[in-house]
């Protein structure tokens, strides 16, 4: 101001000198004192002092309060260079305290976030079993992932901004005040409604976040559920139902992100609109101050510039606001979780040296808290006698499990005692009552890793040799060694390339080295075959110690020889004896044995033979079970192989700026090209806005030195020019939330449906794929190893599906905070060098230097994303595998070492995050001193060029300011470019699951098509299995089946039964994968009327086909609708005569909500193994297909069950070809043909009674189950 004031002086003089305009200003302050004045005329001859006065008299209005205020240039560039060095020493103070704030906050931010996810997880491995069955694992995977980074921005980048625009608030209004309380609460009139509009803004975000990410976390269950259950999915082709469940979730998020994008987008809107209509008040009320002499020109400048600053951080408040109200919605079900009370894992603190296995029930009553009307059990009382064999059979659903899951304290509802050695259950400390027991569940768990470190999973102090001779207990020794990595061969957790016999063994395994005196095996045996399964039996007996074992079975052969049998039924003992004992009394236990005998033909001699021969075999199993004997320790084992980090390397563009494939994200875009032209006018307005708003800045401030008549008239017109912006503002936030915000959602929801689908669509083996240890494709990076060695887990995709959508959302508002900023620098630009080109090419020498340090920030966090993407990834993958697994996991006390492996996860890439984070701020703060830096030179050359004529001091200030408004833009880039690469990365990774070409692709429309009654038909030809040879991609030296013996073509004639037996993990559950094509053999074919699988339409061959897996695999929606998966549009009489066929309506119409009874999770205790297999063969039944397949389907049932259901089983394969693999032979004796594999070849084809004959493979098979 001063410098304006002095060369308006000189103008209006003519006197260019500032020594002799000083003595004029004297004689002016003096009132024109003689003696002054006649010294000035006579040294100044040639100046008409009388003139010039008259003429600053006239143009000052007789006003010389411009006098106190006047600088010589001398004194005006004295003063210029303090404040210039003012202003340096707060822009390094600014690099210092932002480079310190910025880092620290990241820290904190970061580290909260770890903090909170691990708070998260230790909560979960707390909680009850009941909530466990009640919660959703897609939802918390969600939660932990999406959710926190949304906390994390919250307590981050927000947190600062928050503090840094409300201290700046503060501190603005405060000066502002301190000049002019008057002005200042004249301009603080629109705070009451920019309060009213945070307030809306908090209670509307907060609603909509909370059903937005409630929504969102049930889709990624509706995820992770059909993942894990995609062999179903697949054969029964109900990918397009599942991907529409997905949808139904994914709409309702896309409805809440649409109503956010408005409501923000008027909201904001509307606080623009009246910050720059505050503008408009502030400068016509300031210029009517002025000219009416309530306040000077410097008091007004002082408080615009002040208000003007405070209020454009207030109405930063409102887009901080918004996403600090969207962390808090979402912290709402975190802290939730992490608040809620955990069950007391230790009842009491009664600890023994090992415990001897007597156990007792005494009146034991018990209801599942998610069925309490319903008694599991009912006043039970038995007492089982340590060191004895008890086995536990019953009907299906009779609580057989659930004594189990008692004596393993899952739960303590129940009524009545339960001793183990004279001690009550809940006197006992429960990890270490859990320690002392060994069990194997209904269904077999295997975690990811080795085979080696599952088996150690239960006491992970033994050695090599330990597990092997374990192995070799459980019958499973031969086939891990012939595997290329023998016990260091990796397996996922579903263990796809497992035979469910392989599985079965590997649990059993655990068990043994775990070594405890109680062993509980709830039809740990249903899925291996007689040899198998006595063999195991012999083991148990053959070792050192005498073991409590208490065997759930439903195979009673098994179980004859048991000291002592419990008969139960709907919940209650109704008998207890020996075998001999139960079969005398002719009761309940009499009619299951008659329901299940076998009707083979073998004489009494081949049985004693046949027993001589097992019997040799218990010297062998002694030898390996003399160093299995110790006692259990459970420390926390190290699941981390070296201290270098992994993540994918998939495509990774090591570039600092990710390449685009413009081509693919505008083919997505098609179908919303109105809301983003939408959005896009809105960018450029903004993009405009700013350079114009520095323009009208710089014309009000020169105003204020307007002489009076002028003052008034500028003050109404440009105050009206706010107004202008303020519209414009209106329009173009508008515009941009409701036309590219919303255009986001929508893109959103269309990457996540093709992303699933594309997954849904793989072939089975791609999910086979998990973590290589030994990974090739590798390089180092500030000791960071990058690998391929992502697995495609459910717990991976499903978090690939939350998290690399989640970044994409942010796309579009780069791509057009990009424009913006790009427009507002071009026109910044333009505005300065058409005011003063000398000056703006002075300023914009700048610029290569601010380009420099934006590269160096891009440099700093090179790879940043990757880390991130899988440590979310791989810690997804342990969250997954603890829910799924809940039971296994409390059972064998790992929940310590779960919490130890997510933490771990979590932690491992910290020290270098932090690392990147600290250089990557020191840049980001150095970027932003620019704005400090070009002010700097702005004022200082524009006040030289100033005071030589050369420029105005309004355009000086106009160039300025609009170089700032410029730099400022490149800073915002700064921060802007590192989230559009992230964006990139995640858009890239997601076409890579998109533009995965399925190897069987059941979305194909190719293929051929028949008549329904043209396709294995009576007047068709057989199916033929001609010279198959199949490996697995994952172990591809071990092949599972080889046909090419004398057996290489096998024919399996229409409406025939057709059975596959032989021991566990010779390829049985394999050739069935193949006969549903869920595999493609490398060698050979499965034809269907003479034409291959290959050629038939994928979706329409599977329609023809139904099947029953070993794992029963249902879903968590109604039982209604589990049943009609089999059939789409099923009527409701089709469904109620399937479930009727399979033995489970009568079961069902209990239920309080009948056939609408949500059947939950898979840890869920509402059904039991047997009434979910009954479910499952319903599903299969109602599809009334051409092709039944039936691998062990009724091996989870008790033999009435099974009788009634292979009956039913029976007269539905006439008219239809059934293929059954079994091991309860009594099953299959019936059957057409019988095929006998061994060792992936076929050895013996036959008829029951033709195969008995030939006493080879299948007649030792049969002995053995006598």
């Amino acid at each position: 101001m001063d410098i304006v004031l002095n060369l308006k002086i000189k103008n209006i003089t003519k006197i260019t000198e500032d020594s002799i305009l000083y003595e004029l200003i004297l004689i002016i302050q003096n009132k024109n004192d003689s003696i002054t004045l006649n010294n000035f005329i006579k040294k100044y001859p040639t100046i008409n002092i009388t003139e010039t006065i008259s003429i600053l008299n006239e143009y000052f209005n007789n006003d010389y309060s411009f006098i106190k205020t006047f600088k010589t240039n001398d004194e005006i560039f004295k003063k210029l260079k303090y404040y210039l060095l003012l202003y340096s020493f707060l822009g390094v103070s600014s690099f210092i305290l932002s480079s310190i704030s910025k880092t620290l906050l990241s820290y904190f931010s970061t580290r909260q976030g770890i903090n909170l996810r691990i708070l998260t997880f230790n909560s979960v491995t707390k909680q009850s079993i009941y909530w466990h069955e009640n919660s959703q694992p897609g939802e918390l995977l969600s939660r932990l992932i999406g959710d926190i980074m949304l906390i994390e921005t919250g307590m981050g980048t927000d947190l600062s901004n928050l503090i840094i625009n409300l201290t700046t608030f503060i501190a603005c209004y405060f000066i502002a005040f301190k000049n002019s309380w008057i002005l200042s609460l004249q301009m603080g009139i629109i705070i009451p409604f920019i309060v009213s509009i945070f307030l809306i803004l908090y209670i509307f975000i907060y609603k909509f976040t909370i059903k937005d990410r409630e929504a969102y976390g049930n889709a990624g269950n509706v995820a992770l559920e059909a993942i894990n259950n995609i062999k179903i999915i697949s054969a029964y082709g109900n990918e397009d139902r599942e991907l529409n469940r997905y949808k139904s979730y994914l709409k309702l998020v896309r409805k809440y992100d649409i109503k956010i994008s408005f409501l923000l987008g008027v909201l904001l809107g509307s606080l623009m609109f009246l910050v720059y209509c505050s503008y408009c008040i502030l400068f016509r009320k300031g210029t009517i101050y002025i000219y009416d002499g309530v306040l000077k020109a410097h008091h007004v400048y002082i408080v615009f510039l002040s208000l003007i600053s405070g209020t454009l951080c207030l109405t930063k408040l409102g887009g901080i606001l918004s996403s600090m109200t969207t962390a808090k919605a979402a912290a709402s079900t975190i802290l939730n979780i992490i608040e809620k009370k955990g069950v007391n894992m230790k009842y009491g603190n009664k600890l023994k040296e090992n415990l001897k296995g007597f156990i007792e029930f005494r009146n034991v009553t018990f209801s599942y808290p998610s069925r309490p009307d319903y008694k599991v059990l009912n006043n039970i009382s038995f007492k089982i006698v340590a060191g004895q064999t008890t086995a536990i059979v019953g009907e299906s659903g009779s609580g057989k499990s659930t004594i189990f899951e008692l004596l393993e304290s899952f739960y303590d509802s129940y009524i009545g005692n339960i001793f183990i050695d004279d001690i009550n259950i809940k006197d006992y400390n429960v990890p270490w009552l859990r320690s002392q027991l060994s069990v194997v569940y209904q269904t077999p768990v295997l975690f990811e890793g080795t085979i080696g470190e599952n088996i150690k999973i239960g006491n992970t102090m033994k050695n090599k040799v330990d597990v092997e001779n374990a192995a070799k207990l459980a019958g499973v020794d031969d086939f891990i060694k012939s595997l290329k990595d023998d016990y260091d061969t990796n397996i996922n957790s579903q263990g796809i390339n497992l035979s469910g016999g392989q599985k079965q063994k590997i649990c059993i395994a655990r068990a043994f080295l775990k070594n405890t005196n109680v062993l509980l095996f709830d039809e740990a045996t249903s899925n291996l075959d007689n040899i198998s399964e006595q063999a195991i039996y012999n083991s148990i007996n053959s070792l050192k110690k005498k073991v409590t074992t208490i065997i759930i079975a439903h195979r009673l052969s098994s179980i004859k020889n048991a000291d002592k049998i419990i008969v139960m039924k709907k919940g209650e003992v109704v008998e207890i004896g020996n075998h001999e004992e139960l079969m005398k009394n002719k009761g309940y236990y009499y009619t299951l044995i008659k329901k299940q005998k076998s009707d083979f033909r073998i004489s009494n001699n081949d049985i004693r033979n046949y027993n001589e021969k097992i019997s040799n075999n218990q010297e062998w199993n002694k030898k390996n079970t003399e160093e299995i004997n110790s006692n259990v320790v459970i420390p926390a084992r190290n699941y981390i192989n070296n201290n270098k980090l992994e993540y994918s390397n998939s495509n990774i563009y090591n570039d600092l700026f990710k390449k685009m494939k413009w081509r693919r994200y505008i083919s997505y875009n098609k179908k919303y090209w109105a809301l983003l032209l939408v959005g896009f006018i809105g960018t450029v307005i903004n993009g405009m806005i700013q350079p114009l708003y520095s323009y009208i800045f710089a014309s009000t401030l020169n105003t204020f030195n307007e002489p009076k008549e002028n003052l008034l008239k500028g003050g109404i017109y440009w105050s009206n020019k706010f107004i202008v912006l303020g519209i414009l503002y209106f329009i173009s936030i508008n515009f941009n939330f409701c036309g590219m915000s919303t255009s986001t959602a929508f893109l959103c929801y269309k990457l996540r449906t093709i992303m699933f689908n594309s997954i849904l669509h793989q072939e089975l083996l791609f999910f086979d794929k998990f973590k290589n240890k030994n990974g090739n494709e590798q390089f180092i990076e500030d000791d960071l190893e990058i690998s391929n060695n992502i697995s495609n887990s459910s717990g991976s995709l499903t978090s690939k599906l939350s998290l690399e959508v989640d970044l994409i959302k942010s796309l579009n508002d780069n791509i057009t905070n990009i424009i913006k900023e790009l427009i507002t620098i071009v026109i910044s630009l333009i505005i300065s060098f058409f005011n003063s080109w000398r000056l703006s090419l002075i300023i914009f020498t700048l610029f290569p230097f601010a380009l420099f340090s934006i590269y160096m920030e891009m440099h700093a966090i090179k790879n940043k994303n990757e880390i991130l993407r899988s440590t979310f990834i791989k810690s997804s993958d342990i969250v997954t595998e603890l829910m799924i697994n809940i039971k296994t996991i409390y059972g064998f006390n790992l929940q310590e070492e779960y919490k130890f492996k997510y933490k771990e996860s979590l932690f491992k890439p910290q020290k270098s995050l932090e690392y990147k984070y600290l250089i990557n701020n020191i840049w980001n703060s150095f970027t932003n001193t620019f704005q400090f830096i070009s002010v700097i030179v702005g004022f200082y050359y524009g006040a030289k060029f100033i005071s030589n004529g050369i420029l105005s001091f309004d355009k000086m200030y106009i160039v300025t300011k609009a170089i700032e408004i410029a730099i400022g833009s490149v800073i915002s880039l700064s921060n802007i470019l590192p989230n559009y690469d992230k964006s990139v990365e995640a858009f890239n990774h997601i076409l890579e699951i998109v533009d995965r070409k399925s190897n069987i692709d059941s979305s194909k429309m190719t293929g051929i098509i028949k008549n329904n009654h043209d396709i294995m038909s009576k007047t068709t030809d057989n199916i033929l299995i001609d010279k198959i040879k199949f490996t697995y991609p994952s172990r591809p030296e071990t092949v599972v089946l080889n046909f090419d013996n004398e057996y290489k073509k096998v024919k399996i004639p229409y409406g025939k039964k057709c059975a596959i037996v032989g021991n566990s993990g010779c390829g049985k559950s394999t050739l069935i994968g193949l006969l549903i094509r869920w595999f493609d053999p490398i060698r050979g074919g499965v034809f269907y009327d003479n034409i291959n699988i290959k050629d038939y339409n994928l979706k329409w061959i599977r329609e023809q086909i139904s099947i029953v897996n070993q794992e029963y695999n249902l879903l968590n929606i109604s039982i209604k609708d589990n049943i009609s998966y089999g059939k789409e549009n099923a009527t409701e009489e089709e469904i109620i005569e399937a479930a009727k066929i399979a033995n489970i309506h009568n079961f069902i119409i209990s239920l309080p909500d009948g056939y609408n009874t949500i059947i939950g999770n898979n840890t869920t205790s509402k059904l039991s193994g047997g009434q979910k297999q009954r479910i499952a063969i319903a599903r299969a039944i109602i599809r009334q297909p051409k092709l039944l397949l039936l691998d062990e389907a009724t091996s989870s049932l008790d033999s009435e069950s099974e009788v009634i259901v292979q009956n039913a089983l029976n007269e539905i394969s006439k008219g239809r070809t059934t293929i059954t693999i079994a091991h309860r032979l009594s099953t299959i004796k019936n059957y057409d043909m019988i095929i006998f594999l061994k060792n992936g070849k076929i050895k013996e084809i036959g008829s029951n009674d033709e195969l008995l004959k030939k006493k080879g493979e299948y007649y030792s098979m049969v002995k053995s189950g006598l």
